[in-house]
């Protein structure tokens, strides 16, 4: 028996914990809902060894959500894991130029704030290009070496939205006993397109042929909303105004025939709208691709890399 009213007890408090939290969102008469990614790390520092770069990549982080939101601020779908593939062409030894496309889908997302409006079955996708510098090397020379890079990439990133209004046309200052989600109805749902800028800078220590030492920070924008709302507005409300800094560290690996492999860690600072109230553990990215071309620093006559 005493077992059994511990357990009711534990039952009863983890009710009145959901409740609670239920009466610190506020309930106004519109809430804003869209499906946006979320900072990654770096792609464009390291130069192209080869003269074609084919990658694809994964990229996983947490996300914070919000118990009390107020009116005004954000109610989002962050991704959590987002999906790209780039291609880099070197154009002589310092330049590069090239493409790259992200897509993610909702069921892998995580809302940063109690009370956003579900999306379900939604995707996110975007493509853009790329430039980047380098100096330093030759890179493949079977010694140690340091190389520079820097990389801007331009993505127009299409996201769905959705815009909910309460059944009662309340707002914000007027009761609401009953708060279960079918208080408000959906009135508007589409899609908005962005661009996303991500400035990267770094240095790379080439240990030797095959394993590279990367590290440097990536400055980028992000999107952000009007998620709990009293005033009618046009649209989505999606901006992509919010900056921020991605400070990354990695390691490449060069697989003989053309293989790379690739894994970096980066600690997102600022974006607010995705950590609210502390800071990030991270990001984590994954990189398969292949090299394809003479390395760079090496002739095609080289005899000793032939």
């Amino acid at each position: 028996m005493k077992e059994l009213y511990l357990s009711s007890q534990r039952a009863l408090a983890f009710v009145l914990g959901l409740a609670l939290l239920a009466g610190c969102t506020p309930q106004t008469r519109f809430r804003r809902a869209a499906f946006v990614p979320t900072p990654r790390g770096d792609s464009l520092t390291q130069a192209v060894r080869g003269g074609v770069e084919l990658t694809g990549e994964v990229s996983t982080g947490d996300v914070n959500t919000d118990f009390t939101p107020q009116v005004g601020d954000p109610a989002l779908r962050a991704a959590r894991t987002q999906f790209s593939g780039q291609a880099r062409f070197a154009i002589g030894r310092h330049f590069a130029v090239g493409t790259q496309a992200v897509y993610a889908h909702s069921s892998m997302s995580q809302a940063t704030a109690l009370g956003t409006p579900p999306m379900e079955n939604k995707s996110l996708f975007g493509f853009g290009p790329n430039v980047s510098l380098h100096f330093g090397g030759p890179i493949n020379t079977g010694h140690m070496s340091w190389g520079f890079g820097m990389g801007l990439a331009l993505s127009f990133v299409s996201v769905p939205y959705s815009v909910w209004e309460r059944n009662d046309g309340g707002t914000s200052l007027d009761e609401l006993i009953d708060t279960d989600a079918g208080n408000y109805h959906l009135i508007e749902s589409g899609r908005d397109i962005r661009g996303l800028v991500n400035f990267s800078i770094g240095g790379t220590l080439g240990l030797n042929d095959y394993v590279d030492l990367f590290g440097g920070v990536s400055i980028q924008n992000s999107m952000t909303n009007i998620g709990f709302d009293d005033t009618q507005r046009s649209g989505s409300t999606i901006s992509a105004g919010e900056v921020g800094a991605v400070p990354f560290l990695g390691v490449t690996g060069h697989v003989p025939g053309g293989l790379l492999l690739r894994a970096q860690y980066g600690f997102p600072i600022g974006f607010e709208q995705f950590y609210v109230g502390s800071s990030s553990w991270g990001t984590l990215q994954f990189t398969v691709g292949v090299e394809l071309g003479a390395p760079r620093g090496v002739l095609p006559d080289d005899p000793t890399k032939q």
